[in-house]
C-alpha cells in the first residue's frame, strides 16, 4: 500500500512536470498564462481518469473495492443495532440448535467405526427353538468357549457382558461409574489399541482401562494414573491403559473396561446365555463360509448336549457396531427433522428481515447508482452484507451449539440399559 501511495505521489509530480513545461512552451509560443495553462490541461486529458486507470495498473482493484464493501458493510451493521441483534440471535439460535443436534447425529449414528477393517468384524447370535420370530438370543459361556475352539475360520472370537454399575475409590470422592466386562483379546478383535498404557493381557483379571473422556474429566488427563491400584465395589484393580477418544464400546456412556473371566463352572454352562459375541474373519473368508462352519458347530453341539443345545442355531452377521437403536434412533432422527424446520424458519425469518431493509434503503442505492456505482457492485455490497451478518451468527451459533451440545450429553439419563 505504501509503494503504491508513492507511485501516485510520483505520478502526481509528473503530470505537473508535463502541464508546467507545456504551459511554458504556449506562453513563449504567446499565449496568456491562463489560456497557456487550459491549453495545456487539454493536451495532456482527464487527469482524474488517468490516475484511476494507473491505480487500476498498480493495485488489487477488486481486493480494495471488497475491503471498502466489507468496511461500509460494518459501518450499516453499526448503524442498525436492533435490527443486526434480532438477526444474530435468530441465526445464532437456528445454527446452534442445528449444529449440536447434528453433532449428536453423527457422533451416534453416522461417524464410521475407529475399528481397524470393520467389514471383517461379524457378530455371532443364538437362536432357539423357541425364540420369538425377529428375537435373537445372547449366548452362554460355555458355547462361547466351544466356538473359540471348534471355529477356527475366525481370527479372534471376543465377548462382552452389559453394563455393570459400580463405585470406584481410592481416586478423590468414591464415583459411580459403568462398566464393561470384556474379554481379554476382545480389543486385540476389534483392532483397537491404548493411547496411554496397554490393553489387557492374557488371562489378566485385577486390571482396568479407562475410557478417555472419563480419564480426562476425572483424572484430568493425568498420565500417572496408568499403574495406580483403584477400587470397584472395594475390589483392587490396577489401571492399565487408556482408550482412543473416538472408542465408545459399547454404548457412550462406558467410562471403564474390566477382564470378563470364566470360572470352571461357568465353562460347562450352556443355559445362562447373557454374552455377546464378536469375531473377526480370517483373511478371505466370506460370511457364507463363516455361517457354514457355525452350522457345523451347532449341529455338533447339539450331539454334545443335547438338552441345552439341541434346536439351537448361530446366525453369523455383519458387524452393526455400537448405534443407536429403537426408540432412541427415532428420537434422535426426529429431533434433527425438527431442528432442521427451525433453522428453515429462522432462515426465512432474517430473509424476509434483509428485504424488508432493502426496501427501506432504495433512495441510497439509487444515489449510489448515480455516482456510478453498477449493478454488479451494489449487488456485492449487499451480498458482502449478509455474509457478514450469517459470519456473525454463525460464530454465536458455535458458541451455543457447544455449550448445547454439553447440555444434551448430560441430560442422556444413566439407566441400566435392558
Amino acid at each position: 500500500m505504501n509503494r503504491r501511495k508513492r507511485m501516485m505521489e510520483s505520478l502526481d509530480q509528473d503530470i505537473r512536470d508535463f502541464v508546467d513545461r507545456e504551459t511554458q512552451d504556449n506562453i513563449e509560443r504567446g499565449m496568456s498564462p491562463d489560456e497557456a495553462r487550459y491549453a495545456a490541461l487539454r493536451k495532456f486529458g482527464n487527469v482524474t481518469r488517468v490516475k484511476e486507470e494507473t491505480w487500476e495498473v498498480w493495485s488489487f482493484g477488486w481486493l480494495e473495492q471488497l475491503w471498502q464493501d466489507i468496511r461500509y458493510g460494518l459501518r450499516m451493521t453499526a448503524k442498525s443495532p436492533g435490527f443486526t441483534a434480532v438477526a444474530m440471535i435468530a441465526l445464532a439460535l437456528g445454527i446452534g440448535a442445528t449444529t449440536a443436534v447434528f453433532s449428536v447425529v453423527d457422533a451416534v449414528l453416522l461417524r464410521p467405526a475407529p475399528f481397524a477393517k470393520p467389514s471383517d468384524l461379524v457378530d455371532i447370535n443364538e437362536i432357539g427353538p423357541e425364540t420369538e420370530a425377529g428375537a435373537i438370543n445372547e449366548v452362554s459361556p460355555g458355547d462361547f468357549i466351544d466356538w473359540q475352539e471348534q471355529a477356527p475360520i475366525f481370527q479372534g472370537i471376543g465377548a462382552f457382558r452389559r453394563w455393570e454399575f459400580h463405585t470406584l475409590t481410592g481416586s478423590g470422592e468414591p464415583d459411580e461409574v459403568w462398566t464393561v466386562p470384556v474379554t481379554t483379546n476382545l480389543f486385540s478383535v476389534l483392532g483397537i489399541n491404548a493411547i496411554r498404557g496397554r490393553m489387557f493381557a492374557e488371562n489378566e483379571t485385577q486390571a482396568m482401562v479407562l475410557s478417555y473422556q472419563y480419564w480426562k474429566s476425572h483424572f484430568s488427563s493425568d498420565p500417572t494414573i496408568i499403574g495406580k491400584a483403584l477400587a470397584l465395589d472395594g475390589k483392587p484393580y490396577t489401571v492399565v491403559g487408556i482408550a482412543p477418544a473416538d472408542f465408545e464400546f459399547p454404548r457412550a456412556n462406558t467410562q471403564i473396561w474390566v477382564p470378563l473371566t470364566f470360572s470352571a463352572t461357568e465353562r460347562a454352562e450352556h443355559e445362562d446365555r447373557r454374552l455377546s459375541v464378536i469375531a473377526r474373519l480370517r483373511p478371505g473368508v466370506t460370511l457364507k463360509q463363516a455361517q457354514a462352519v457355525m452350522d457345523s458347530v451347532a449341529r455338533r453341539l447339539a450331539v454334545q448336549d443335547p438338552k441345552t443345545n439341541a434346536g439351537w442355531s448361530y446366525p453369523v452377521s455383519p458387524f452393526k457396531g455400537p448405534v443407536a437403536e429403537g426408540v432412541l434412533r427415532t428420537a434422535i432422527f426426529a429431533l434433527l427433522g425438527a431442528v432442521t424446520f427451525v433453522m428453515l424458519i429462522v432462515g426465512s425469518n432474517v430473509a424476509s428481515m434483509l428485504l424488508a431493509r432493502g426496501t427501506m434503503r432504495q433512495g441510497e442505492m439509487a444515489i449510489r447508482a448515480a455516482l456510478g456505482a453498477g449493478r454488479l457492485r451494489l449487488i456485492r455490497q449487499l451480498v458482502v452484507e449478509s455474509v457478514l451478518l450469517a459470519g456473525a451468527g454463525g460464530v454465536a451459533g458455535l458458541m451455543l451449539a457447544r455449550w448445547g451440545l454439553s447440555v444434551i450429553v448430560n441430560l442422556v439419563p444413566k439407566v441400566q440399559p435392558s
